[in-house]
């Protein structure tokens, strides 16, 4: 697993629930050019999940929660 993996499933694990763009903008300074790559990586291999959810107004937020195969909080630091 890359580091940025290991960087976002940190993130992910002290903010359940964050939206996907508070997710990018805390990963973007370390990697971006390999930001989107990494994040799709994560959801094939089930430890990262993006839920889509509508709020008022129609309006889509993407919000991350780490998936049923992630590794404990230990194994990522």
């Amino acid at each position: 697993m890359t580091e940025i993996a290991h960087h976002a499933l940190h993130f992910v694990a002290q903010h359940p629930g964050c939206r996907l763009e508070q997710l990018l903008r805390y990963l973007a300074p370390a990697c971006p050019e390999r930001l989107g790559q990494a994040l799709v990586e994560l959801q094939q291999r089930g430890v990262l999940q993006i839920w889509k959810l509508t709020r008022c107004a129609g309006r889509v937020e993407q919000v991350c929660f780490l998936g049923t195969g992630s590794p404990s909080l230990q194994s990522v630091h």
